[in-house]
């Protein structure tokens, strides 16, 4: 009797991966999430065990931390009167800075005297190159959300994107906003939004770039930030997923193109360049506010500060804006924008593995660990199998690095 093809071992074999396989690519696609929290974990232990892109020289943080607050005393609690920014802008125009970059929130007429709006609103239209911050709430929806805009909202015109290339449909919206008082975002040099996105486990890996809102497209903070210092002759969306920023003019004088890895939402994955207070140059808001009228501290200043980006950010003890990033349990959540900011001026990007790829490299070691299961003793098989994941492990870390 001739027996059926499927009881020789090999063909057995072939059978049982195929199964695994199927089983694997289902149960991959019907429940990602369950796959998508270990690699995330994975992700995060590649990110701490890898080397970390060197800081941009050009970026310093202004804190505004506890010595700042005990130090302006007089001026209140939290939030300021606008005329201590002011003075703040004052300095850093005299110190001669690239860009000024506020990862804080100017809504409303604020607290304190209105002279400090006025003098905070000269300050900017001074300096000329002050980046402001608008707060949104994000939708994921594909389709155009319609917003009632008020006077806020429309002064964020000027900051809109026209990017070039193919349309965008799959955009995080805008929903709501919390935008500066118009007044000031006439006199900065532009308004982006400030959303970072946490991944499922709360963990900020990565920021929508760019954004719709309200049948437009505003950039992060971070874009604006980078565009307005590295001036490109044109910024475009790729079909490939990603946004090309062509002829930019680096600080030492050179151009070049930089292409910025993106899902089809817009957003980057952030190659974090080291922990809170290490990876870049930190100042307190004090010593910068003590140097207002003071020509010798400012010339200290300007030495280091000279064409620099400087983002001032709240890192006060207590601060609701903290948040875990994947080399950090908890850090102020400044540091997703300055290492984004980073990220793409050092060119350091990440990308994504597409999921046909995951699903692949997924299978073939299923497979192989199947076959080899049908092929070799218990011991035999333990020892090629703890081999095969080592191998799989080690050569995953040094791709990603």
């Amino acid at each position: 009797m001739t027996s059926l093809p499927f009881k020789a071992p090999r063909s057995r074999g072939w059978l049982y991966a195929v199964v695994a396989l199927l089983i694997f690519s289902l149960v991959y696609i019907s429940l990602p999430g369950l796959f998508q929290e270990l690699e995330y974990r994975l992700y995060d232990y590649r990110l701490r065990l890898s080397s970390r892109p060197e800081p941009a020289k050009e970026i310093v943080m202004i804190d505004i931390d506890d010595e700042s607050s005990k130090a302006l005393a007089s001026e209140g609690s939290w939030p300021w009167n606008r005329g201590v920014h002011a003075k703040v802008v004052d300095v850093l125009t005299q110190c001669n800075v690239g860009l000024v970059v506020f990862d804080i929130l100017f809504r409303g007429h604020g607290s304190g005297p209105k002279e400090g709006n006025v003098s905070f609103s000269q300050a900017l239209a001074q300096n000329g190159n002050v980046v402001l911050a608008v707060a949104v709430q994000l939708a994921r929806e594909e389709e155009l959300i319609r917003m009632e805009l008020d006077e806020e909202d429309r002064a964020l015109r000027s900051s809109f994107l026209d990017l070039k290339g193919p349309r965008i449909t799959k955009l995080f919206q805008a929903e709501g906003s919390r935008a500066p008082l118009s007044v000031f975002s006439k006199s900065a040099r532009g308004v982006g939004h400030i959303a970072a996105l946490c991944d499922s486990d709360g963990v900020f890996r990565r920021l929508p770039l760019i954004i719709g809102f309200n049948g437009n497209i505003l950039p992060s903070i971070d874009l604006l930030a980078t565009l307005k210092y590295l001036q490109p002759d044109k910024v475009e969306w790729l079909k490939g997923k990603s946004l090309r920023l062509d002829g930019v003019t680096y600080p030492d004088g050179r151009k070049g193109t930089i292409t910025i890895p993106v899902d089809d939402k817009g957003c980057m994955l952030i190659n974090y360049s080291g922990t809170w207070g290490q990876a870049f140059d930190h100042i307190s808001l004090r010593e910068i506010y003590e140097s207002y009228g003071n020509p010798a501290k400012i010339e200290q200043f300007r030495e280091m500060l000279n064409q620099k980006v400087v983002i001032i950010s709240l890192a006060m003890s207590g601060s609701t804006d903290m948040g875990p990033i994947p080399i950090e349990t908890a850090t102020p959540l400044s540091t997703v924008h300055s290492n984004a900011i980073n990220t793409i001026l050092t060119g350091a990007f990440l990308k994504e593995a597409p999921v046909a790829v995951q699903i692949f490299i997924g299978s073939l070691m299923i497979i192989i660990i199947i076959l080899v299961s049908l092929r070799l003793s218990p011991l035999y098989f333990c020892i090629s199998s703890l081999f095969l994941i080592l191998a799989y492990i080690s050569s995953n870390f040094f791709l990603f690095s």
